[in-house]
């Protein structure tokens, strides 16, 4: 019985997790860098690049603060920080390099009566900027473009398209 279970586990593999994403898999699939588990060598790359931007994001930010390693930043930072994660840290930290002029403006200039406010005032500076430092990355990376040869609402899954009302099925009379 003991040979049978190891020859059925060693076909299987061990579920493991992915540590960036959190999905479920196989070591047999999955690939094992340093101690913890990835989906894929990509899955890895992103996970790593986006944690170097953290880094440089936080840095950036203790910078404009004058915060010396070791000091805690207020409880606002991160939160503010996970409402812009669908940008990503790369998106973010180009943001405050783009408007670091602006911000360290801000700073020298106005009277902030706590750090609170000062971070108040440079992620405003970052929300009303971030859309247009996103749009140049997107458009760098050519990934908005649709192919050439493909008319546009060709391209479009009309069954993809989210509602939150549910609706009749009307795809019958679209032309196919």
């Amino acid at each position: 019985f003991c040979v049978r279970w190891k020859m059925a586990k060693e076909k299987k593999g061990r579920r493991v997790k992915c540590y960036a994403t959190g999905e479920y898999g196989t070591d047999l699939t999955f690939v094992k860098i340093g101690d913890h588990y990835y989906k894929d060598e990509e899955t890895f790359e992103k996970y790593t690049r986006n944690n170097h931007y953290r880094t440089l994001t936080y840095e950036a930010l203790s910078d404009f603060l004058g915060y010396q390693k070791g000091q805690i930043f207020p409880g606002v930072v991160h939160r503010r920080l996970k409402k812009l994660e669908f940008y990503g840290f790369e998106c973010i930290y180009q943001t405050i390099v783009v408007n670091r002029s602006s911000i360290e403006w801000a700073l020298r200039t106005k009277d902030f009566k706590n750090d609170i406010s000062a971070l108040a005032y440079i992620f405003a500076i970052i929300d009303n900027n971030i859309n247009d430092v996103y749009k140049k990355m997107r458009s760098q990376n050519k990934k908005t473009a649709l192919p050439e040869s493909t008319d546009y609402a060709e391209s479009v899954n009309l069954a993809d398209i989210g509602t939150s009302k549910k609706g009749r099925d009307i795809s019958e009379f679209l032309e196919a």
